[in-house]
């Protein structure tokens, strides 16, 4: 990235892309962005500012140049504006720190735009805040707005996207966290995008994510920053904001690059963790676990993980004791709430971590970070589990528990996860649960962790394996798959519960898996329950995705969503061949639909449902249910 400050001018580029922004009087008036690759540019209205928080005003301020941004100095506030831009990527990343006081904000008058049409211009921008802007003169441009929901056990729609027509004089405001304007004259799209938990976990919220104002200016707003969170101490930062430029056709596909862009390349892995059972706490223990690890060592499971009940503390997710703690205060509970629980482990953990290693396995581990005062004990936590990671070889921790409440919680947290990668060298990982609580979604801070999305169980009946495929198909679209888990579990279990013929027990376990293969697998069960059958179908799919998935890199959806009645399935693009995993659920239909342009699939058979024919063009699956695994010719 090359950035420089020069007569009022910030310039930021690499060889895909330039962003420059002008300044006058200390305030930063016009943003252009230049895609390298078309020529084309976008440039937002002079007459506002790029950025505006309630409460803060930079006129006059003194501007210096840092190594990735800018300084603005003024008398009560000061100004980071930092700048990072993914190599040989068209994204510029940016993000406000600010250090001070801020005051309360005036109003001004209502202004007019050059054909007297009355705009709320200067005074919304003073009214709510934004950290970044943008804009466009086409009066040919579309929207999507795409919303991501965590909190999955209380909702299943995870993914909502709503396609507009953008008038150009249209003032609008949506909620959401990814946001692609397209020029339908160029066919070119700015992607703007937001990194903050999702809507109803955002700090500061102000009622939308997204403003457009009837004259070109697009906002990004709800910063994350207000009076109560700056301080005069130290740099509070909003939320990082990101503008990229590509072709319409590939917009998804090249945010899903920029997503994956400067995070860890982690090896896939196969975890497994015994709560979709729902037996809680009641079975764990040594000889318990011990049955687990052979189990696991017999399907091909790379990781074990021990959910909640191995530690001495009780927790109020506990079956066997009442009077648990949550969240916080675990300390302060019970000093020794993280040692290992030795009445169920009389040996510690030793035993069962000499049965792993001896199979071939790896440990992981449920955790809870301390809440207390936002999370103020994250070097403790780091402490203790980085204990079990040196003394023990744990490097999979499950962080649970969570409620991320504001900025000061956020950054903890975020602190905790670095310190964790910096103390092993990369070599913790932790699966970052979203499922409830208020928690930090998709986008803060991505690359800190793999996302582990939904509980669901069979003893509530609300495990369906269409519904959790049709959310990874619905969140690949925009989160690379790779850094999330999705679950199998025993669809065995509670068939009496169910009358639908989408119930799990009207479905092979080898094709649940294949429906989640594209992620990053979770066998969601106690694996000592499988029957045989099972046992023999989940070996099976297991060693022929372990022979080829270390090749995985970008994972597209393909087909129609998948809703149980759907010809559906991801296309993965490999980093020596490309691969396919195509699912027929419950329907007549036996081919994929393409679209006229595309050349037909050509497949080369890795494994399928009841061995279809892997030359067919357009593959062809056999019967409802089933799903055909193979290399992709182009």
């Amino acid at each position: 990235m090359n950035c420089t400050y020069s007569n009022n001018l910030l310039t930021v580029e690499n060889d895909a892309i330039r962003r420059t922004i002008r300044f006058e009087n200390g305030v930063p008036v016009q943003s252009t962005l230049l895609n390298k690759t078309s020529g084309l540019t976008w440039e937002s209205d002079p007459r506002f500012p790029v950025f505006s928080i309630r409460g803060l005003d930079v006129s006059g301020a003194r501007i210096s140049a840092l190594a990735n941004g800018v300084l603005l100095e003024t008398p009560t506030c000061d100004v980071r504006w930092e700048f990072s831009i993914p190599e040989n990527l068209p994204f510029v990343e940016s993000t406000l720190f600010l250090r001070g006081t801020l005051k309360q904000p005036q109003e001004v008058s209502d202004v007019a735009d050059e054909n007297g049409v009355e705009l709320a211009g200067r005074k919304s921008v003073l009214t709510y805040s934004y950290a970044d802007s943008f804009g466009s003169q086409s009066e040919n441009l579309s929207l999507r707005v795409v919303e991501l929901h965590d909190q999955t056990d209380y909702t299943n729609t995870l993914v909502q996207t709503t396609d507009v027509e953008l008038y150009f004089r249209e003032r609008a405001a949506y909620n959401g966290q990814i946001f692609m304007i397209g020029d339908r004259m160029t066919n070119e799209t700015c992607i703007a995008a937001k990194l903050s938990p999702c809507h109803d976990a955002q700090y500061a919220q102000e009622g939308s994510d997204f403003r457009s104002d009837g004259n070109g200016s697009i906002r990004l707003c709800s910063p994350g920053i207000d009076a109560a969170c700056v301080s005069k101490d130290t740099w509070t930062p909003a939320y990082t904001c990101v503008l990229g430029l590509c072709p319409t056709p590939e917009r998804e596909a090249v945010f899903r690059r920029w997503y994956a862009s400067g995070m860890p390349e982690e090896p896939l892995y196969i975890i497994s963790n015994t709560w979709g059972d729902r037996n809680q706490d009641k079975c764990i223990c040594e000889s318990f676990m011990l049955r687990e690890i052979e189990c696991a060592a017999q399907l091909g499971v790379d990781v074990v993980q021990i959910d909640d009940g191995w530690e001495h503390g009780i927790t109020q997710n506990s079956a066997l004791h009442s009077g648990g703690v949550w969240s916080g205060g675990y300390r302060a509970f019970d000093p020794d709430f993280w040692a290992v629980d030795r009445t169920k482990f009389p040996g510690g953990l030793e035993p069962v971590l000499e049965a792993a290693k001896t199979n071939g396995l790896r440990m992981g581990l449920w955790f809870s970070p301390d809440a207390a005062n936002d999370y103020e004990n994250y070097r403790l936590d780091v402490e203790t589990l980085c204990d079990f990671f040196e003394k023990d070889d744990i490097a999979y921790f499950k962080f649970d528990g969570m409620n991320v409440e504001n900025r000061r919680a956020e950054q903890n947290v975020a602190e905790l996860i670095t310190g964790l990668a910096k103390r092993s060298n990369g070599k913790i990982v932790v699966n970052m649960d979203i499922t409830a609580g208020r928690r930090m979604g998709y986008l803060l801070h991505r690359g800190l962790g793999d996302l582990f999305v939904e509980n669901r169980y069979t003893d509530w009946k609300n495990y369906y394996p269409h519904t959790t495929l049709h959310n990874l198909w619905q969140l690949a679209h925009y989160i690379p798959a790779s850094r999330m888990l999705f679950e199998v579990l025993n669809l065995r279990r509670n068939a009496q519960l169910y009358t639908s013929c989408l119930a799990p027990s009207a479905y092979d376990i080898d094709y649940a898996f294949a429906s989640v293969m594209a992620a990053r697998p979770l066998i969601w069960m106690e694996m000592s329950s499988l029957c045989e059958e099972d046992i023999g179908r989940l070996q099976t799919i297991i060693a022929a995705y372990k022979t080829v998935r270390d090749d995985f890199g970008d994972v597209e959806p393909i087909g129609e969503c998948p809703t149980g009645f759907s010809m559906t399935g991801f296309r993965i693009h490999g980093k020596k061949q490309n691969y396919l995993i195509l699912l027929r659920e419950n329907t007549q239909q036996s081919t994929l639909k393409q679209e006229a342009s595309e050349p037909p699939l050509v497949l080369r058979k890795i494994l399928a449902t009841n061995d279809p024919d892997a030359g067919m063009n357009p593959p062809s699956l056999s019967q409802p249910r089933c799903y055909l695994f193979g290399i992709l010719n182009e």
